[in-house]
């Protein structure tokens, strides 16, 4: 088959392995040359970290999904639910004005924060002093340990709102990059066989929490802030309540999902529709919320490939059992007493306790992985890993081969010749 023939996810994977065989090849010959010369000068260095650069950037691919909700829709729950724990900050009223952005790496063990030293400074200008001495900054601003990072957000979160009701002004770089970072390990429901549909390539999945780019409580600069995070990520999940889809709420939400697709495009915006598992006869089916969206938000959504039914209450109570047991010898009265087990427990069964007494280890990992397929967030997250893989690749192979057709190359020959 002619490359110009195949699916364009088959052709990036193809060029991505011809596009590092190059990379790795050059990398080779330049390491010879230095093992040959017993030096390097300033090119031939600039030249070996050029090389292996590039190949790091072809093998480990960086894919970035941003996640917004425009009405209270149980966002941070979906992305607990993903990342396999509480770490980010959940409650019935407005959590998230601070964007923030969460990096599940594959050798990531312990959760940390990573607050910045520009994001330190613009809070400490920016917040009383008592507010900000309230806040955790860590050790020279890491934050270590799930309960912390939990907590430090929250306090953060509310400090923040609290002084922009308050109508102060939040300085600070306007870019994205000084936000708060978590860095976690990426579970292993994420982590399948390599090739598989859905897997995660060797690499990170970046998930940005953020708030809408219209909303007001945040701040002109929040604003701005979350606009330029829009821009950069390769595609955003907009998260919907499937209780209040047809309700005056959900009519407030329209320009708020109109100004999204607007910065990343309609076809780079994903709906999740949450609460599903709260649906009772005669209320809205699967059809008739393919309808709405379509009607509502898009004027080109008629097949439903970017809309997915999901319980996000049921993923987080599944991904937490499994990831708290993974890779652990545990005792089944032992487990009966883990806060994941009780979790599962009260969304599996209306008389939790009593199942709960009778519970094995066995018996629960099968029902929570049972319940994370039917939570729904598996079946996206497979869709979306799969899309957002090609496209990390399509840039960085893309890239790449215009590197190696431009005249920087020149600086390669000329090291080899030195």
């Amino acid at each position: 088959m002619e490359l110009s023939s195949m699916p364009d996810s088959q052709r990036i994977l193809l060029l991505r392995e011809y596009t590092l065989y190059i990379f790795q090849q050059l990398g080779k010959a330049l390491e010879n040359h230095q093992n040959e010369t017993n030096g390097a000068n300033a090119n031939f260095q600039k030249a070996l970290s050029v090389m292996r650069e590039r190949e790091r950037q072809l093998r480990d691919a960086e894919l970035s999904l941003a996640v917004t909700a425009p009405m209270k829709a149980g966002k941070s729950t979906i992305l607990n639910a993903i990342i396999g724990d509480g770490i980010l900050p959940s409650r019935a009223l407005a959590m998230t004005v601070l964007p923030t952005r969460v990096q599940l790496c594959q050798d990531q063990e312990d959760p940390k924060l990573l607050l910045s030293q520009a994001f330190y400074d613009a809070m400490k200008e920016f917040l009383d002093a008592d507010e900000f001495n309230e806040v955790n900054w860590g050790n020279n601003g890491i934050v270590t340990g799930a309960e912390q990072i939990r907590q430090t957000l929250t306090i953060l979160n509310d400090k923040v709102r609290s002084s922009l009701q308050q109508s102060k002004k939040l300085r600070m770089p306007l870019d994205g990059k000084d936000i708060p970072v978590v860095y976690a390990k990426l579970p292993t429901y994420l982590r399948r066989s390599e090739g598989a549909s859905g897997s995660m390539p060797k690499g990170s999945l970046v998930l940005i929490d953020t708030p809408g780019p219209n909303e007001a409580n945040i701040g002109e600069a929040l604003q701005v802030i979350v606009r330029s995070i829009l821009q950069e990520v390769s595609m955003v999940a907009v998260v919907l309540d499937y209780t209040q889809l047809t309700s005056e709420a959900a009519e407030l939400t329209k320009n708020e999902v109109k100004t999204i697709a607007s910065i990343i495009g309609n076809d780079n915006v994903i709906y999740l529709v949450n609460k599903v598992d709260q649906r009772r006869p005669g209320d809205l089916t699967t059809k008739g919320v393919e309808d709405f969206i379509s009607q509502s938000y898009e004027d080109n959504a008629e097949s439903g490939d970017n809309l997915f039914e999901i319980s996000a209450s049921k993923g987080y109570a599944a991904g937490g059992f499994i990831r708290a047991v993974t890779g652990r010898s545990l005792q089944d009265e032992d487990m009966r007493k883990m806060p994941s087990a009780i979790s599962l427990a009260q969304e599996l069964y209306e008389l939790w306790e009593d199942e709960l007494e009778d519970a094995t280890v066995d018996l629960f990992n099968k029902k929570a992985t049972r319940l994370w397929s039917n939570s729904g967030i598996e079946q996206f997250l497979a869709v979306c890993i799969e899309e957002l893989t090609g496209r990390a690749y399509e840039k960085t192979v893309y890239t790449s081969i215009d590197y190696l057709g431009t005249s920087n190359n020149q600086q390669f020959a000329g090291s080899l010749r030195a």
